[in-house]
């Protein structure tokens, strides 16, 4: 029960095709209980028109200094959408670690103090979710006792989106195989 859909054609990314998608959203989401939009935390008309047609905002933030140095014109970017009149909520900055960073090492430690509301905790470096991406299947599905699955899983429950009681012993990966050589 999931649709993913892109508002540009392929091999072009006009302005125009984001402002036709962004202005007919309310009516292509109305059969829809949540709509998620991926995009960077960037800043320009792209982001402020995503902004305008968001109910509500998680900034996913890599514990690297790059992040924490340009996470504050995005936050006020935030602000004066609502200024604005735009309905856009913080939910809050999800925080994930970079290859070889500990959870509780000092590059998160300090992301952490520069961000201002936290949401469940911190996601691990997981090279599980490469995987997950290489073969188009959701980490939590892929193997649900990954450490990124288990932190994803609780993020979906602190926010809302889902009711997820994160088992102790989680059912088994699923395994993914290779399609076949013609």
């Amino acid at each position: 029960n999931l649709d993913v859909v892109c508002p540009y054609p392929p091999d072009d990314t006009a302005e125009h095709h984001l402002e036709a998608y962004l202005a007919d959203l309310p009516t292509t989401a109305a059969g829809y209980d949540l709509v998620v939009i991926d995009a960077p935390p960037m800043l320009g008309p792209r982001p402020t028109a995503l902004l305008r047609a968001a109910g509500e905002v998680l900034v996913v933030l890599r514990a690297e200094p790059m992040a924490v140095r340009t996470l504050p014109a995005y936050l006020a970017l935030v602000k004066q959408v609502r200024a604005s009149g735009g309905r856009c909520r913080l939910l809050g900055v999800l925080v994930t670690a970079a290859p070889g960073q500990p959870v509780d090492g000092p590059e998160v430690a300090a992301v952490l103090a520069a961000v201002p509301k936290a949401v469940a905790g911190v996601v691990p470096f997981d090279p599980v979710a490469g995987r997950a991406l290489l073969h188009g299947v959701p980490l939590v599905t892929l193997d649900p006792a990954s450490p990124a699955a288990r932190a994803y899983l609780a993020l979906a429950d602190a926010i809302g989106v889902a009711s997820v009681a994160v088992a102790a012993d989680p059912p088994e990966p699923v395994v993914v195989r290779p399609a076949a050589s013609p």
